[in-house]
């Protein structure tokens, strides 16, 4: 019997790709994404078997082989919304504790610059910010109320990117009026409160690096833990550290 080969092809077809799973490694680091493919190949050989001298008889066989292939491959993991936040310098522009834009709080010279512990950088929108938050932890803000309430994240979420407060600088408001920038540590500064200017929260607190340029604008100075002792007495009082001092705001007055 004699045999002749007329053609060969080999076909490959995925008919099954499985489910995907994604996990956080501990230490917060990429998702892993496991593939699981079945590929099913087709052979199909047409062969043309002599029979007789003068007959042929044309035969198709077709093979099919299965395997399946599993793959796991490393994925990066999905930012949450804090962490989206810090990358496109959310909290620059808005002030990490409540929330308001800090524009207004800079052209016045009252926004604080806020420094974490996981190198987290940020800025308030009022020096009296810089108050409210040595009185609350991180997630218990305003700002992360509200985005916690939202179901937007989580406490753990906001103090496991956030981490702790490390250092808190002030705009020295003495070289501020006199057009230069200058920043001093919050804990080494003096205040003062200037109820005719208005800034952004209501609180009227204005920082100085030197001692005896704050008593130039009023001769009633503080120094930092002076004044947090002022916030935690309206604390106490109202429920919430927001003295509203500046003139009109119904706030405690302070005269110099």
């Amino acid at each position: 019997m004699r045999t002749e080969w007329l053609a060969a092809a080999v076909v490959a077809v995925v008919v099954a790709v499985a489910a995907y799973f994604a996990g956080l490694s501990a230490g917060g680091g990429g998702a892993t994404k496991t593939l699981s493919t079945t590929i099913t190949q087709v052979s199909t050989v047409t062969e043309r078997v002599t029979t007789t001298a003068t007959a042929t008889q044309t035969v198709t066989t077709t093979v099919v082989q299965t395997s399946t292939v599993t793959q796991t491959v490393a994925q990066p993991s999905l930012k949450s919304v804090i962490e989206q936040m810090v990358s496109n310098g959310t909290f620059l522009h808005r002030c990490v504790l409540c929330g308001m834009d800090v524009a207004e709080a800079e052209h016045m010279g009252v926004s604080a610059v806020v420094v974490f512990s996981n190198g987290v950088v940020a800025k308030t929108d009022d020096i009296g910010c810089v108050f409210r938050m040595r009185l609350m932890p991180v997630d218990k803000w305003p700002f992360m109320r509200r985005l916690i309430g939202a179901n937007l994240t989580t406490a753990e979420e906001v103090r496991r990117v956030l981490g702790n407060v490390v250092q808190v600088l002030v705009p020295d408001y003495g070289a501020f009026m006199h057009g230069n920038e200058s920043y001093v540590d919050a804990e080494k500064a003096y205040y003062v409160i200037l109820q005719d200017r208005k800034t952004p929260m209501g609180d009227c607190v204005f920082a100085f690096a030197s001692k005896e340029v704050a008593a130039m604008h009023n001769s009633t100075v503080y120094t930092f833990d002076q004044m947090l002792q002022l916030y935690q007495q309206v604390m106490k009082e109202r429920g919430m550290p927001r003295p509203m001092w500046c003139r009109g705001e119904g706030g405690m007055m302070h005269h110099g």
